[in-house]
């Protein structure tokens, strides 16, 4: 097993995530819980941990009082404020408004099926036609780390069984007891996006911390051949992601925007499911920028001897892949484009991590077209006690940026795309470009050495006029500048 710069084995990182459940949004805190040897507690994929509220609650028999939507009105709905049939302000306990009354589709319910008797009921949900489905206990996930989350479904076995501009779809855990049956959503989601069995807006761990589901309060299942995969990527065991199968002869082939077939560990199974990874090493993974889309398909492939895991970039929502190397550690990794050495972080012990050798010059120096054919751009990093520049050749991801354009006078022709509208945009710009601060916006411009003048080239690359083409110095370095042409 590689040893760890960190102080943090692979294993232990591995637990880390696997008891977490965590994404990119919490990547940041993951390399200081190594260090220190502290659990990680309950953070999400692009969700949010709320403070406990400080109302009371009622500590008995769920069935016992009236409902708020995801939790118990200690007080009832007496005296309350009433906004219709079902609708009352229950925020004092529930920090929202919520519905009071027996469980509607989608709310808490308490179901009575067991891993013993995993026979599905109406238990206490209102309508007669409607199952209580125990999520929490069908994942595996039934402790003291969660309150119970149990919600009605609506049983069907066409879309019409249910009512119009709805969905029948199937929702399971790999490896359930019971296949749970079809039934009725509000909305579908492509692969990659998220999928949610109930309409449970948050649900509440049993130290009082809410966990706000990704979606808007609605049941959203998969469209097309996708299949909500429960318990993917979340910490909420009613909450999946939008997976297309692979590995078996039935399966479609993988689509080229997510064209390999990789083994995706949910919990209660693996599957095979087509992601964009499993990526090398330097490649941007566990991209979380689009807070609903699951960053666990752009994954570090964990299964070569490389043993490659992702290293938080503080203050982007992703990571890059990392080798872990040392004393007799080597690195695995290899480039053809792009030399691979051991750089040491810890000079007490020797340990480092593998990095691309030539990302050291002025200018962009990483060659090959990179996994989406778009090129690669340097990461830096600092690392260890030591401080010490770690650098890779990261993977320009899609979709790619329009380029500004400048004329020899280096007056602006073709503002082009804001390359940092989004976290990750510098990482958008074209081969041959960079995102650079002007007045006007952050644009994706072609750089150039001033004593090394190969700016025709350059901007022909990214089809951009090239006559007169010139290197123009910008006051802010003595050694590059920006390519103009008329």
């Amino acid at each position: 097993m590689k040893s760890s710069w960190l102080g943090c084995s692979a294993s232990r990182r591995a637990a880390l995530l696997q008891r977490a459940r965590i994404g990119a949004a919490c990547f940041a805190l993951l390399a200081f819980a190594c260090a220190d040897g502290v659990d990680l507690e309950s953070d999400r994929d692009g969700g949010t941990v709320a403070p406990s509220d400080a109302g009371s609650r009622d500590a008995g028999a769920r069935d016992a009082g009236p409902y708020c939507g995801d939790d118990v009105c200690s007080d009832g709905c007496g005296g309350q404020e009433d906004f219709g049939e079902r609708f009352v302000n229950c925020s004092l306990d529930c920090d929202s408004d919520r519905y009071c009354g027996p469980p509607l589709e989608g709310e808490r319910c308490d179901s009575t099926a067991s891993l013993q008797d995993p026979t599905l009921r109406q238990d206490n949900c209102l309508e007669a036609d409607h199952l209580c489905v125990p999520w929490d206990r069908f994942a595996g996930r039934e402790d003291a780390f969660f309150e119970p989350l149990h919600s009605c479904v609506k049983p069907c076995e066409s879309h019409f069984d249910c009512a119009a501009s709805r969905s029948c779809v199937s929702i399971n855990y790999p490896g359930a007891p019971v296949e749970i049956p079809g039934f009725c959503v509000d909305d579908l989601a492509p692969p990659g996006k998220y999928c949610l069995a109930s309409r449970m807006h948050s649900v509440r761990l049993a130290s009082g911390e809410r966990i706000a589901a990704h979606g808007n309060d609605e049941i959203v299942g998969c469209e097309g051949a996708a299949r909500c995969v429960l318990g993917a990527a979340s910490i909420r065991p009613d909450e999946g992601v939008c997976m297309l199968p692979c590995g078996d002869p039935d399966d479609p082939a993988c689509p080229a925007a997510s064209p390999h077939c990789a083994v995706v560990d949910v919990g209660t199974a693996t599957v095979g499911a087509c992601v964009e990874g499993p990526l090398g090493l330097g490649a941007l993974c566990d991209v979380a920028e689009d807070p609903y889309r699951s960053p666990r398909l752009t994954p570090c492939d964990a299964t070569g001897p490389a043993e490659l895991y992702c290293l938080p970039l503080l203050g982007l929502p992703a990571g890059v892949c990392v080798e872990d190397c040392g004393p007799g550690d080597p690195c695995v990794s290899s480039d053809a484009t792009n030399p691979v050495e051991c750089r040491v972080v810890d000079a007490t012990t020797g340990a480092g991590v593998c990095v691309h050798t030539n990302t050291d010059g002025v200018l962009e120096s990483c060659e090959g077209p990179g996994a989406y054919g778009n090129g690669r751009r340097t990461t830096r990093v600092t690392l260890g006690v030591d401080r010490v520049e770690a650098t890779w050749c990261t993977d320009r991801i899609r979709p790619l940026l329009t380029v500004g354009a400048i004329d020899t006078s280096g007056a602006t022709v073709d503002i082009g795309d804001d390359c940092r509208r989004l976290p990750l945009d510098p990482y958008r710009c074209p081969a041959s470009t960079r995102c650079i601060e002007r007045e006007d916006q952050a644009q994706c411009l072609v750089e150039c050495a001033l004593d090394a003048d190969d700016c025709a080239a350059d901007l022909a690359s990214v089809g951009l006029p090239a006559t007169n083409a010139t290197c123009l110095a910008t006051g802010t370095s003595s050694v590059t500048g920006l390519c103009g042409g008329d």
